[in-house]
């Protein structure tokens, strides 16, 4: 059940799972911000960049760089929090 970061919500904790870039420095630039799979991020804000929190450090990417990270729910992630798109139909 994974999805782009763009469609996680402000409060959302998520898990990293790929970043999908072609660009070598963008990915080294990400790593050293601590955005690498396996890392779990909380969702602060969408608009106008979506804000991240990382450990300790903000990040804040525009929506291309956003779509290129793939993350999934967190284990404590309440369903109310995972994306609409994703929620199984009764």
């Amino acid at each position: 059940m994974t999805f782009p970061l763009t469609e996680a919500t402000p409060g959302h904790v998520v898990r990293v799972t790929a970043l999908t870039s072609g660009s070598a420095s963008r990915l080294s630039r990400l790593a050293a911000y601590g955005l690498v799979p396996g890392t779990l991020i909380t969702v602060v804000a969408v608009k106008p960049a979506i804000v991240l929190r990382c450990g300790n450090t903000s990040i804040a990417l525009d929506e291309t760089i956003a779509r290129e990270v793939t993350v999934i729910p967190s284990a404590a992630q309440t369903t109310a929090q995972i994306p609409r798109a994703l929620h199984r139909s009764e």
